[in-house]
């Protein structure tokens, strides 16, 4: 075995013992430490419900809202290989994902069919309605103003005489959206931060209780990371445990919601079904808990160890 790789297996071997000390620790207390794990599980789990809702709501508004659409009204003198040209023309543009053009023919067909208007064409003696193009954009993508820009853009095409966009509810979606990622943001930094403080305290009492114990290893020569090390490794344990009891809960929560949520889109004769978190959403919950307890040790030992060496 050469000398390099000797060096990474004592590495290796201290860092194994250290986690190994740091789980023994936490046996030694079940009661206080399951306590603290619940404490921050809770602390997780609330940002993490705000993601879960926030998540689910997006998917209801993706499945309940049309798309929004630009209707633009050609002019009157505008024939259907013109109309035709222009549609393939607005397909090609980036924006755009389908474009469907109603003839006055078709438009008169619809209208009449919920109208009943053929004596009222008799009476015209012509058919009225212009041409329409109705244009769908990519959604979601574009902001309400560049789809806003998107429809003047369009309004000024040749043969096109207006074009309308409802954008009404597509800026209230898009706003109701910001605001709640917004607020996801400030939700789960502030309980980021109460997750670090609550394993800096409880790591700082955790040295206090072992001050004799750091005495005796700084006599014996020990070095100070491998008197930090343990309650890094705890710290870091205390998190990933209310990482993965917060995940738990969001299961535990999400099958409990299941039935009644379907049940109530069956009223809409839909069928919903919750998001769960997929793997990459719940690892990222429970390794970044084990960071954060990770940071908040590091912080408690950075101020106390000075303390006691």
């Amino acid at each position: 075995m050469s000398k390099p790789t000797r060096r990474q297996a004592s590495y290796l071997s201290m860092h194994a013992r250290s986690f190994i000390r740091s789980l023994g620790d936490l046996t030694r207390q079940p009661i206080g430490n399951a306590m603290t794990i619940l404490v921050i599980a809770i602390a997780i789990v609330l940002p993490a419900l705000f993601y879960f809702v926030g998540m689910n709501v997006k998917a209801v508004a993706d499945r309940w809202h049309d798309q929004p659409q630009i209707s633009l009204y050609l002019t009157n003198h505008t024939n259907d290989e013109q109309a035709r040209q222009l549609t393939e023309a607005l397909q090609k543009r980036d924006l755009v994902a389908s474009v469907i053009y109603i003839s006055p023919d078709q438009g008169w067909e619809a209208l009449d069919q919920v109208l009943h208007l053929k004596t009222l064409k008799e009476q015209l003696g012509t058919n009225p309605l212009p041409g329409i193009i109705r244009v769908t954009p990519r959604w979601p993508g574009p902001t309400p103003e560049a789809l806003k820009k998107l429809t003047d853009q369009l309004g000024d095409l040749s043969h096109v005489q207006d074009a309308e966009l409802d954008v009404g509810w597509v800026k209230r979606l898009y706003y109701i959206l910001n605001i709640a990622q917004r607020l996801l943001i400030g939700v789960g930094c502030l309980f980021a931060l109460a997750v670090v403080l609550i394993i800096a305290n409880t790591i700082r009492l955790s040295i206090s209780k072992h001050e004799r114990e750091m005495a005796i290893l700084t006599l014996l020569g020990a070095s100070k990371s491998f008197i930090v090390r343990p309650f890094l490794y705890r710290g870091f344990v205390y998190g990933l445990l209310g990482g993965v009891l917060a995940r738990v809960a969001l299961w535990a929560l999400s099958n409990w919601l299941s039935e009644p949520v379907q049940q109530l889109s069956a009223t809409y004769l839909s069928q919903f079904s919750l998001h769960e978190l997929d793997a990459l959403a719940s690892a990222i919950l429970i390794v970044g808990s084990g960071l954060l307890g990770w940071v908040g040790a590091k912080l408690a030992t950075s101020t106390q160890i000075a303390k006691h060496l």
